[in-house]
């Protein structure tokens, strides 16, 4: 028989080291030794169906380490005796290559109880003792993927410690298990079956079991039967009919949510969360089954009057189809057991148990009556000191409990401390941040990973690892993507071509979001992305999404599977780099998560793409995802998971009221008497509290040293410590210094000399410079802005708003009075048109601007749209029109005229919107405004408005006649003109706006204004080219508000952050 060894046991569903019932199979022509089931999934070969990866035929094996396989040199052979099984192997595989023909033994190392001999050394009792050649394996020379389920055993074993990491010392201590901990293994090295609580006990006592091993100088040992009791019930049942008739989890939730879904539809009736409803009701299913009882129609209401249909169409399916769901597992052990269908052991212990349920207490009834001896067995009570401790919120109480922790473990690195949480799932992230940098600093400092520092029991949802959720977000690209979509599927590294292609696709993300389409069809931007050569992966990509969405239909569960992991290999996910530890993992348990959507073939239909992306992503939301960790000295735990645990010290944290009992929360679908009467879970506050009362009493003895701890304030509300707490004295825990290495960082800081660099190089005088009439607007707002933008070039980037938004809107106005005025070049002209032909002449030139503005933009707005914009546009124009009648004769000079202007030494490129030429040979400088207006800030000694100010710099002082702001809106009484002119009476309603600005400067006139201008503007620009650079916004609030250099400027980080100059007053 072979037996089973092991190094560490690791969580259940990721991984997990479970026994191989027999590694060695005579009918196996060739296999490998790998370092886990997990190596398996690394060789992209199926998911596993045992533990062992045994049944995969011998040329899909291959070896991944070559720790996976020591031994002697290549063409050598030797025989290996491993508890009684003969291995011949012939040569060592090269890693990642085939194995060679002969008779190879299939195994996870981590099935094996290894230990490290002298000096460290990996040893592995052969027919010649320790095998030849082996060497010291170094933690940090395993491959990163394989790091967290080696390291913490090597160091541990081989006496390297790390913070709040055990040693081999601690096999030497007498602490280190005490006599009921002795008894109990010593009756499972016998023989005898354990059975746990729960999965942390069981890892619990097979780590110390190991560890007592080791330090007995053992080499290699038979594992112990410690596991879970459900555990063992299912195993009982794998080799039965029963078992191959049973559902899993997963499928047995969709039968629930399918049957209904059916009774809702048969009764006209909705329901928008029905996977919730069918959670709650299995777990009713379950609960009516573990307690053994039972109701009737007229006990309960409308919800508990669905649920038993819900359970009578549920059972008549199972019946209909031959199978059986997890319920009923126990019962069928029973029924075995009556009729002596079972090999039983001798001797089977119930560990941990606090309270049992009706179906576990029929359970070891039906044992005993089968001959087995049940028994009990408890950890020692110990009677330690216990003290409470007030802290000041969440934050306060971790950070206390990491430094007490850190203090422990300074004094003695091989001690055992347990912190428990009645809302660990609350607690998580400031346990995981605070923990990380209190216990681990250097993890902190490297940015890497935390290993072995603490083991955290709970996990997260699996579709929050990074990794993950690009890969559900792949799998739900459409034909039409969103700009962010379109820009997410650039800039993500999960993709192939993520690193090689990184700076060409942040150029196309760049480009694609200039255009400031909001939409963008798959084929859009297949085609308007070919052009780039630089991009030869990601045309790939786009090529196998499209390719996969013309494939549609309904298809199995299954079938759908196989389709999105074909799909993700094409698209080269999970990128090109090196895989974190944590990444590697969360990859591995999504194909886990794949064969679970294809295991629903069992019980669902063929249904259609979105359908069965939907499926993947609820599994992947309820899968938990923890990444893998050695059951070190330091357990995070929650109150249900440290029932039977033993530590020397041991840290309560969140105990306030309400928290500590629990709240009530009865199953919706159950009669609240019944839970009441039968005592189910949760069921009312009287059982909360019993319940709390019982696990605090098992935690006050379950170590040495007890510290139960309360935040007094959550989010702004006071808190009070739990009712249970009532006797237990106060106490200040030890604290060790703060480790945080950005509070040390902090405090150490040194006294720095503030140096100020606000000058940048200096440009050529009378340079060309892109940037136009912006540039004096942003060097007037603030220099450094001007220098970001002009000669750094750092924008951010352009965002898209549904439809068009208000910066294409004003383009389109411009680009129809442009067009109109083209043809129509004067007053008289304008005023001897008929209204109809010029509502024909606005039409004509709208389409046309339309259709200049889809082309430049390269965009293809919808035929809705277009109508829309075409009607709004023509509006608007024809409203505008009535005020240039209003106006005193004139001709349209210029539209749209480029010019190079000199301001000081700076020369820039501009466009001028329109000049008209007015009766007395003056000119009328036009700019169209869409937006706000302010005039009044042209009298500025920082003119932030200069568009127009320096146009007029292409005229002489006396040909000036006005300077001009179209406002031209959709609302009639928001339009006009607004501005400065030497007339303001022959423009309409400009005389009371133009004597407003004026007065509020206290100017004399129009060529004040002017002489103002020649002198502001020059400065602007020579301050430009000479490098002025420094941080100076005119206004903090307004300039900065809306700003996209905060992040690089940092103004709200510097102590000299003020308002600037101001206006002058």
């Amino acid at each position: 028989m072979a037996a089973s060894l092991k190094t560490r046991r690791r969580r259940g569903g990721r991984g997990e080291f479970a026994a191989a019932s027999s590694p060695f199979r005579s009918d196996r022509k060739s296999a490998i030794l790998v370092p886990s089931k997990r190596s398996c999934h690394a060789a992209d070969l199926p998911l596993p169906t045992s533990p062992d990866c045994s049944g995969y035929p011998p040329d899909r094996l291959v070896s991944l380490h070559p720790l996976a396989l020591p031994g002697p040199a290549s063409g050598e052979s030797d025989r290996y005796q491993s508890l009684g099984q003969t291995v011949t192997r012939r040569r060592l595989c090269t890693p990642g290559q085939p194995c060679s023909p002969g008779r190879f033994a299939l195994f996870p190392v981590a099935a094996y109880g290894l230990a490290l001999g002298g000096g460290g050394l990996l040893a592995l009792r052969s027919a010649h003792g320790t095998w030849p050649g082996a060497v010291d394996p170094q933690p940090q020379s395993f491959p990163r993927r394989y790091s967290r389920q080696f390291r913490w055993h090597f160091r541990r074993l081989s006496g390297r410690r790390s913070p709040g990491q055990a040693s081999a010392a601690s096999f030497d201590r007498g602490e280190f298990m005490s006599e009921a901990y002795r008894e109990l293994l010593a009756e499972s090295a016998g023989g005898a079956v354990i059975l746990t609580v729960n999965k942390r006990l069981a890892r619990s006592l097979l780590t110390r079991f190991d560890e007592g091993q080791a330090a007995g100088g053992k080499v290699v040992w038979k594992r112990p039967a410690i596991l879970p009791w459900r555990a063992w019930v299912f195993a009982q049942l794998e080799s039965s009919e029963d078992d191959a008739r049973r559902l899993s989890p997963v499928q047995e939730i969709h039968l629930w949510e399918e049957v209904i879904a059916d009774d809702l539809a048969a009764r006209g009736h909705s329901l928008m969360q029905i996977p919730a409803a069918a959670r709650r009701a299995a777990e009713a299913h379950g609960l009516l089954a573990a307690y053994e009882t039972d109701f009737r129609a007229d006990e309960g209401g409308l919800d508990q009057l669905a649920f038993l249909r819900w359970r009578a169409a549920f059972r008549q399916r199972l019946q209909k189809e031959g199978w059986s769901d997890g319920a009923a597992a126990v019962r069928q052990i029973c029924d075995r057991l009556a009729h002596g269908r079972l090999k039983l052991p001798a001797v089977i212990r119930f560990a941990g148990f606090d309270t049992m349920t009706p179906e576990l207490t029929s359970l070891r009834h039906s044992l005993s009556v089968a001959g087995v001896a049940v028994r009990d067995w408890q950890p020692t009570s110990r009677s330690g000191r216990v003290g409470v401790v007030a802290c000041l919120d969440a934050e306060d109480e971790v950070r206390r409990c990491a430094r007490w922790i850190r203090h422990i473990c300074e004094g003695d690195p091989a001690a055992t401390v347990g912190v428990v949480a009645p809302q660990l799932a609350r607690y998580q992230p400031l346990i995981t941040s605070i923990f990380r940098a209190e216990l681990d600093p250097q993890a902190v400092i490297r940015g890497a990973e935390a290993e072995g520092a603490f083991g955290l029991s709970l996990g997260a949802p699996l579709a929050r690892e990074g990794v993950i959720g690009a890969a559900l977000r792949l799998l739900t690209v459409g034909g039409q993507l969103s700009l962010d979509e379109a820009s997410w599927l650039l800039r993500t590294p999960y993709l192939g071509g993520g690193q090689s292609e990184q700076g060409a696709r942040a150029r196309a993300d760049r480009e694609v979001r200039r255009r400031r389409r909001p939409e963008w069809r798959l084929a859009r931007l297949r085609r308007d992305l070919e052009s780039r050569r630089d991009l030869p992966q990601f045309q790939r990509i786009l090529a196998g999404l499209a390719a996969d969405l013309e494939a549609g239909g309904k298809q199995q569960p299954g079938r759908w599977a196989e389709r999105f992991a074909d799909l993700l290999e094409t698209l080269g996910w999970p990128g090109e780099r090196s895989l974190s530890s944590r990444e590697f993992q969360a990859v591995t348990s999504f194909k886990a998560v794949l064969c679970q959507l294809a295991s629903l073939d069992r019980v669902a239909g063929r249904v259609d793409r979105s359908a069965a992306v939907g499926l993947l992503q609820r599994l992947t939301s309820e899968t938990l995802f923890q990444p893998e960790g050695g059951e070190g000295p330091i357990q995070v735990l929650g109150m249900l998971e440290a029932g039977g645990g033993s530590f020397q010290h041991l840290w309560l944290l969140g105990a306030h009221d309400g928290a500590l009992p629990q709240p009530p929360r009865p199953n919706p679908f159950l009669p609240v008497a019944l839970q009441r009467r039968s005592g189910m879970p949760r069921a009312d506050a009287g059982h909360e509290f019993h319940f709390a009362e019982q696990l605090l009493l098992r935690l006050r003895q379950a170590a040495d040293e007890v510290i139960i701890s309360w935040p007094q304030r959550e989010e702004g509300v006071s808190l009070r410590p739990s009712p249970l707490l009532h006797g237990d004295p106060p106490v200040e825990p030890t604290l060790a210094p703060s480790a945080d290495p950005i509070q040390l960082y902090w405090a150490a800081r040194p006294l720095l000399e503030a140096l100020v660099d606000e000058r940048a190089p200096a440009i050529s005088p009378h340079s060309t410079v892109s940037g136009g009439t912006n540039l004096i607007k942003d060097q007037a707002l603030c220099p450094f802005r001007a220098f970001a933008h002009h000669r750094l070039h750092a924008q951010a980037l352009d965002s898209a708003d549904i439809g068009l938004d208000n910066l294409s809107r004003g383009t389109l106005i411009h680009g129809v009075l442009e067009l109109f005025w083209k043809q129509v070049e004067s007053q008289q002209q304008l005023l001897s048109l008929p209204a109809e032909e010029i509502d024909s002449l606005l039409t004509t030139v709208t389409l046309a601007a339309l259709d200049n503005f889809q082309r430049r933009q390269r965009i293809d707005l919808p035929p809705a749209l277009k109508g829309l914009e075409l009607a709004r546009l023509v509006r608007m124009a024809r409203q505008w029109l009535v005020f240039e009648r209003e106006r005193p004769p004139f001709c349209v000079v210029a539209c749209e005229m480029r010019e190079e202007i000199e301001v000081g030494p700076l020369r820039i490129r501009t466009q001028i919107d329109r000049i008209d030429r007015l009766d007395g040979g003056e000119m009328a400088i036009i700019d169209y405004k869409t937006g706000d207006l302010d005039p009044q800030q042209w009298l500025d000694a920082r003119i932030t408005e200069p568009q127009l100010p320096v146009y007029c710099r292409t005229l002489p002082r006396d040909q000036i006649g006005a300077v001009l702001l179209a406002r031209v809106r959709a609302r009639k009484k928001e339009s006009g003109f607004y501005g400065l002119a030497r007339d303001p009476d022959n423009w309409p309603g400009l005389r009371k706006n133009q004597e407003k600005i004026l007065l509020a400067k206290g100017w004399d006139g129009f060529a004040a204004v002017l002489a103002h201008w020649d002198e502001a503007l020059p400065t602007l620009g020579a301050a430009f080219v000479a490098g002025d650079a420094a941080i100076n916004p005119l206004d903090l609030e307004k300039t900065c508000k809306h700003c996209d250099l905060t992040t690089l400027c940092r103004i709200h980080e510097s102590p000299r952050q003020g308002a600037g100059e101001g206006d002058d007053e």
